[in-house]
C-alpha cells in the first residue's frame, strides 16, 4: 500500500497545516506547485485532498487555490464529507476512503458508460476519487448479492478504524441521492443487482450541486 494513502489518522497533521497563515499558505503553494503547473501531472494524494477539503474561506483572504473551480469543488467536497460524518465517526480521512470505497464498488458493477455518466455528475475531486485505478475492460464485476457487495467493501476499509461496510453504504447512498439528479440516481440502481437496490433507498430528493 502506497504510505501516503493509506488508512492512518493524520487529523493532527490537517489541523498543524491549517493552524496558522504560514501553514495555509505553504499548503496553497505546494498544491499550485504539484498539481497546477503545466509540467506535473501527478495524481492527487489523499493527504492533501483532506487538507484542502478542511480549508474553510474565513481562515484566510486569499482563496484556496487561486482557480474558482477549485474553490467551488473543495468547498462542495467538503459538505460531501460532512454529510458523510452525520452517520459516520467524525473524521474526513475515514469519510473519504468510504465514499471513495462504496462509489469504485458501485463503479465497477454497472455498465461503462453508465459509470461515465455517474462520474460526470461528481465534483472534480470526487470524481477523481472515483476513477482511481478503473480498468474499464475488467468491468462490470458479476457479483450479484448485498452480501458480496458489502464484503468488498468491508476488506477495502479493513486497514482503517472499525467502519462497518452497511454503514459506509448507506452514508453514501444519502449522499448521492442529495447531490445528483434522481433519474441518474436511479439508472444506477437498476443497474445494480436487485439485493443491492434494496440496500439504496431513495428518499426525497433535493437538488444537484456536483461541479
Amino acid at each position: 500500500m502506497n504510505p501516503r494513502t493509506d488508512g492512518t489518522d493524520r487529523a493532527a497533521i490537517v489541523s498543524d497545516s491549517l493552524g496558522s497563515a504560514r501553514g495555509r499558505e505553504e499548503l496553497h503553494q505546494r498544491y499550485r506547485t504539484r498539481y497546477h503547473s503545466p509540467n506535473n501531472r501527478e495524481p492527487m494524494i489523499a493527504d492533501d485532498v483532506v487538507r484542502l477539503a478542511a480549508v474553510k474561506p474565513k481562515e484566510s483572504i486569499m482563496s484556496a487555490t487561486g482557480l474558482d473551480v477549485f474553490d467551488r469543488t473543495i468547498h462542495l467536497t467538503n459538505s460531501w464529507l460532512d454529510e458523510m460524518m452525520t452517520t459516520l465517526p467524525h473524521d474526513k480521512q475515514l469519510a473519504w476512503h468510504a465514499l471513495g470505497t462504496v462509489l469504485r464498488t458501485i463503479r465497477d458493477r454497472i455498465p461503462v458508460n453508465l459509470a461515465a455518466h455517474l462520474g460526470a455528475q461528481l465534483p472534480l475531486l470526487v470524481r477523481g476519487l472515483y476513477y482511481d485505478q478503473w480498468r474499464p475492460s475488467e468491468v462490470p464485476k458479476d457479483w450479484r448479492s448485498a452480501a458480496e457487495f458489502l464484503g468488498i467493501i468491508s476488506a477495502e476499509l479493513s486497514s482503517l478504524r472499525p467502519i462497518g461496510a452497511g454503514d459506509a453504504a448507506q452514508a453514501t447512498f444519502r449522499v448521492l441521492n442529495h447531490h445528483l439528479d434522481p433519474n441518474q440516481v436511479e439508472k444506477v440502481r437498476h443497474a445494480l443487482p436487485e439485493e443491492v437496490r434494496a440496500l439504496w433507498v431513495v428518499g426525497h430528493q433535493q437538488g444537484r450541486s456536483a461541479a
